[in-house]
């Protein structure tokens, strides 16, 4: 669960992968792109909101492996120009995500003891998963 925006690179794009395999799973990359340069460069993105590109003249095949759970919408930010990447409650990264994609709270960030469950806070210290089902992005709605 991640948020990109607005980074920048010397190439193009937030994220800009050469020559090797992009994981990304309820995550947020808005508005600018993942950019793909080669035929070594592999995007396994799901449960996601971000747009891509990739250089059509070196690889021979569109890197992003396909998923119906990935969304190109605009996520709906609280205040991105002045750095609140919180979504709103009526953004399509709201109960989007995969509960089963959460990351392991090995480092017992929530600091109750346990390290062998799901990562239970979002950036804000706040509840992981407020519904049924986790926000795509760092945070969970408003």
């Amino acid at each position: 669960n991640s948020t990109f925006h607005g980074n920048t690179s010397d190439e193009t794009g937030d994220i800009f992968v050469e020559s090797s395999e992009l994981r990304m799973t309820n995550s947020i990359v808005w508005p600018d792109m993942v950019y793909f340069e080669c035929n070594d460069a592999l995007g396994d993105i799901e449960h996601s909101i971000f747009r891509y590109n990739y250089n059509h003249d070196n690889l021979d095949q569109d890197p992003v492996k396909a998923t119906v759970t990935n969304k190109s919408e605009n996520p709906q930010f609280a205040d991105s120009e002045n750095g609140d990447l919180r979504i709103m409650d009526t953004s399509p990264a709201k109960d989007a995500g995969n509960n089963d994609l959460l990351p392991e709270d090995k480092y017992d960030l929530d600091e109750d003891g346990e390290k062998n469950e799901t990562h239970s806070l979002d950036l804000n210290r706040e509840g992981r998963i407020i519904n049924e089902t986790v926000d795509m992005g760092a945070y969970e709605a408003m």
